[in-house]
């Protein structure tokens, strides 16, 4: 019932966030090979209030390696050459002004920060010496994901460079003014 009282309080925040939002952009996201990471796509709508808080919610998939196989395995002595990871990831939180709305800007509308929390799951790979990507669920993990960052937004567009700590991989958004 907790959980249940939480998640309708967030959306009730999150939604009145948007509705009084000076502007929303809705963000095309891509996280580059890092580490052991694989690339993530995903998508962003963002509700920035220059004069308080605003929400809002971004989500992430993995891009596999084009020699992925799901549930491949190397039979005739193929060592293992490298192990990975592939996020699905979730994410809610609040978007903050990091500049008063009557500060001098030059050439950008706006600056603002965010923070929220979600879930990830990331799951294990490994890749064979004969070249073939699969699944290797000893390496799984998932559970809670905290995530930030910053919205450069210029009048229509935005970048958004942030962070998730289950991947620990930056990714940047390029974002369209909707509102």
């Amino acid at each position: 019932m907790k959980k249940q009282s939480l998640s309708l309080l967030l959306a009730a925040l999150l939604s009145s966030g948007a509705a009084m939002a000076d502007s929303t952009y809705i963000d095309v996201i891509y996280s580059p090979e890092m580490g052991d990471m694989t690339q993530g796509l995903g998508l962003g709508i963002y509700a920035l209030n220059d004069h308080g808080v605003g929400g809002y919610f971004n989500g992430m998939m993995p891009i596999h390696p084009s020699n992925y196989t799901a549930g491949y395995y190397c039979w005739s002595s193929c060592a293992e050459v490298k192990t990975g990871h592939a996020a699905y990831l979730a994410n809610l939180g609040f978007t903050f002004p990091l500049m008063p709305a009557d500060f001098e800007k030059r050439g950008y509308q706006s600056l603002h920060a965010y923070v929220g929390v979600g879930y990830g799951s990331s799951n294990g790979m490994v890749k064979y010496a004969d070249g073939t990507w699969t699944d290797d669920t000893s390496r799984d993990k998932s559970g809670f994901n905290g995530n930030a960052g910053l919205i450069v937004a210029f009048d229509p567009l935005s970048i958004n460079v942030g962070v998730n700590s289950i991947t620990r991989a930056v990714y940047v958004g390029l974002g369209f003014k909707s509102k």
